[in-house]
């Protein structure tokens, strides 16, 4: 899409958002409303889906309140209002959009012979949370709902509708990285690794597991594929439960989950959402992007959601070996589409399917002996990723019981072309390219229930996860397979999980995973046939978790907790001896956790958290390269894991915010393998320390219309590049900021942004290129600094 075809998506909005409102309604809208009876939380949660209203300052003594049924034609205020009659809650109105509750003020009893007194002091107001959304009260990845509050582990709910826009235009990436324990490589959009806590095995791409398991809702998106990243726009909320999650998650979730939380179909709101964004970078190249949704009711028990979204990313790498400008720029376009229905007596059902296709003209690395933003390569080396998705979930409640059984496939068709640094016989320049296939089916099916403060959930599950890779060598025109590669995962398991008060303000949790894993390394070759070495284990996870009550607004926990990654084998090729096998076993991690978390109304703090976690992790797999730039897998050692986490949220006035956020980190190997691991023995991609900060300023609240300003600023300190003794190419020890101006004005929002405001220039990666790393320096800067103007309209 060239930039009149933007031009006139933008204008169109524009003229959108200056047409009458009566077509369409807005939040103040009277509505179809029916909030069955239950507790407060989950009414007030719910009120908030089926409105799209923010109802902020919920706390978690909330869900000991009872609520009886609200159903009717109503504003979302009002439904607000019966649902805290009879509570000892009341709320204020923010905005058109937000709420937030408060306690409800106290009757101050006189008596006679106080008439005369000096006057009352003034009651201290009451302590309230941070204003966020209902879904980040409850930690939905617990797969229990599980309070945030007393979730005795390492857990971040982001409220998409809270986070800074300079962060929100990107992909999922770009939101998580809020988050200092969140950490990736930074090969491009779409080709990256997710780090979580520390635990990075790997900076290169190969066939291992990853070590966080990323799931949408219910499905689970990857488990030996890169984060397909997708685009953030239409979600609710990203979830991050940090540390091992074997006993819910499986094999993978060595380091945590990520999950992101689309917005679902809602059966009483027809709804629409339109936006574009004209994005420019100073000394690179301009782009436009645009996306949309529509919601739309059937009947009174289905609902249909659509979102569709393509999105330019302008390029600032410059090849002068082919005397090209700007090669790195990216297009996204893709589109989400959910069905939900409650047609079938008492089951609720929803159908998901996603497609996405991201395609990368360039590597955004560059050269610096050459310039900061240029390299010098004789081809073009781009990167495309095809990502699509089909789910199915069934659910059902029933007295003090939930049931929850999702089915998902998903497909990621990866290419990667990478220049070879060599020439034919005929004096081309020759090419490696890969072309991979990664068919992931995962069925997961749960039940969940509660009783005289005793909850638990039980569950089975089976994973089979197909990674076939073709490489080929040889010219832009002509190409010769090197190898066929198809890595098969299956995997089964039960699990369970128990939560309990052994006595009053202590609670405890106890787990298990049984899991069978089956891995199947196959190649295919010309003389010998289809070769096939096979490995299979059995493990059980366990999880021990205990909380306790400090006070009203305080909690404390520790928690033990195991993972795993599945065994393998690497088919070692050699002309002399034919093939081989180099088994590589199951790396296995333990893993300590103690936390605290709660708030400090007297210095204005409304969220703390503070935690200390310690891991060893035992036969680390690694995917690393060899001295002419191929991959392969092997353990490389066992480590440790040292890491401390904050954070808090402040409001010092009325209408000011700040977040900040905090990580440090210190990994060592103990016992490596000789050879593979280098003098300095830390693990790729963690920075010793990370530091984010985001403040925010209300300027203008009024019914109709909100004005907000505010900044971001995040440091990543320096880490390594790879593991591997010629590798440990320093990285990081780099700052960045960004600004944003918001204003809302009826249905409609106008956003400018700067991102990279002082235009730092600093590395973030090392390595562009495996085949030539090791003969030039190689970087990839920060993006230069980013202007955009986003115009988007609710219908």
């Amino acid at each position: 899409m060239d930039l009149r075809q933007l031009a006139l998506a933008f204008v169109s909005i524009l003229a959108l958002s200056l047409t009458p409102n009566a077509a369409f309604a807005g939040h103040d809208a009277p509505r179809q409303i029916d909030i069955p009876a239950g507790n407060l939380i989950m009414s007030i949660n719910n009120l908030a889906r089926q409105t799209g209203v923010t109802i902020g300052g919920t706390q978690s003594g909330m869900s000991e309140i009872r609520t009886r049924r609200v159903r009717g034609r109503m504003t979302a205020q009002t439904a607000l209002r019966q649902l805290l009659e009879g509570t000892p809650y009341t709320y204020r109105r923010l905005s058109g959009h937000a709420f937030r509750i408060v306690e409800a003020p106290r009757q101050t009893e006189r008596r006679p012979s106080e008439r005369s007194s000096p006057s009352l002091q003034p009651r201290r107001p009451a302590a309230v949370v941070r204003e966020t959304v209902g879904p980040p009260i409850v930690v939905t990845a617990s797969k229990s709902n599980a309070e945030l509050q007393t979730y005795p582990g390492s857990a971040t709910v982001l409220n998409v509708s809270n986070i800074s826009p300079a962060r929100m235009s990107g992909g999922v990436e770009d939101v998580a990285s809020i988050l200092p324990a969140f950490t990736t490589t930074n090969l491009g959009p779409g080709r990256n690794k997710i780090f979580i806590r520390g635990f990075a095995d790997s900076s290169f791409s190969g066939p291992s597991q990853s070590t966080t398991a990323i799931y949408l809702d219910e499905y689970r998106l990857v488990y030996s594929a890169p984060n397909p990243d997708l685009r953030s726009i239409d979600l609710q909320s990203i979830e991050l439960l940090e540390g091992p999650q074997g006993t819910l998650y499986g094999a993978g979730a060595i380091g945590g989950t990520l999950r992101i939380g689309q917005n679902a179909p809602a059966t009483n709101d027809l709804s629409a959402f339109a936006s574009a964004e004209l994005t420019a970078v100073e000394s690179g190249g301009t782009a436009g992007s645009f996306g949309g949704s529509l919601n739309l009711p059937i009947g009174n028990r289905s609902a249909f959601r659509l979102v569709g979204y393509r999105q330019n990313l302008p390029g600032y790498i410059d090849d002068i070996g082919r005397d090209q400008q700007d090669v790195n720029s990216s297009t996204i376009a893709g589109w989400r589409a959910s069905f939900a229905t409650s047609i079938f007596s008492d089951w609720d059902v929803q159908l998901d399917v996603l497609q996405q296709d991201l395609d990368t003209e360039d590597g955004q690395y560059s050269q610096p002996d050459l310039g900061v933003f240029a390299r010098s390569s004789a081809i073009a080396q781009p990167f495309s990723s095809d990502v699509s998705l089909a789910g199915l979930t069934l659910s059902r409640s029933w007295d003090g019981f939930d049931l929850v059984s999702a089915i998902n496939w998903t497909e990621s068709d990866l290419e990667t072309r990478f220049d070879l640094n060599s020439e034919s016989s005929e004096g081309v320049p020759e090419l490696f390219e890969e072309q991979r296939n990664v068919q992931l089916f995962n069925h997961e099916t749960r039940i969940t229930g509660r009783a005289s403060g005793f909850k638990w959930l039980a569950g089975i599950s089976a994973l089979q996860n197909d990674d076939r890779r073709t490489q080929l060598i040889g010219t832009e025109t002509e190409q010769s397979e090197f190898e066929d590669l198809n890595v098969g995962t299956t995997e089964i398991a039960g699990f369970g999980e128990a939560n309990f008060e052994p006595m009053d303000r202590v609670d405890l949790t106890l787990g298990l995973r049984l899991v069978h894993t089956r891995t199947a390394t196959e190649i295919d070759t010309e003389d010998e046939g289809d070769f096939e070495p096979r490995r299979e284990q059995f493990r059980a996870l366990p999880t021990l978790a205990v909380g306790y009550q400090l006070g009203d607004d305080w909690y404390a926990y520790a928690r033990y907790q195991e993972g795993f990654r599945s065994s393998g084998s690497t088919i070692i090729v050699d002309d002399v001896e034919g093939l081989g096998v180099e088994n590589f076993d199951a790396d296995e991690v333990i893993f300590y956790e103690t936390g605290v978390r709660g708030s400090i109304p007297a210095f204005s703090i409304t969220q703390l958290s503070f935690s200390l976690s310690y891991a060893e992790w035992e036969n680390i797999q690694s995917d690393l390269i060899d001295e002419d730039g191929f991959p392969f897998t092997a353990n490389v050692g066992t480590g440790e894991i040292y890491s401390a986490n904050l954070s808090f949220t402040a409001e010092p006035w009325r209408g000011f915010e700040v977040e900040t956020r905090a990580f440090l980190s210190r990994s060592d190997t103990v016992a490596t393998e000789q050879g593979v691991v280098g003098e300095e023995g830390e693990f790729p991609n963690i920075p010793e320390l990370g530091i984010t900060v985001t403040a925010r300023q209300s300027l203008l609240e009024r019914e109709r219309s909100q004005l907000r300003v505010g900044a971001d600023y995040t440091f990543v300190g320096e880490s390594i590049l790879a593991i591997q003794p010629d590798l440990e190419l320093d990285q990081g020890n780099l700052s960045v900021g960004n600004a944003w101006l918001d204003y809302r004005f009826g249905l409609n929002r106008l956003t400018f942004t700067i991102r990279n405001v002082f235009d730092e220039t600093d590395n973030r990666f090392s390595f562009g290129n495996p085949f030539t790393v090791r003969d030039e320096e190689q970087a990839t800067p920060l993006q230069p600094r980013t202007f955009s103007i986003a115009l988007s309209r609710e219908f």
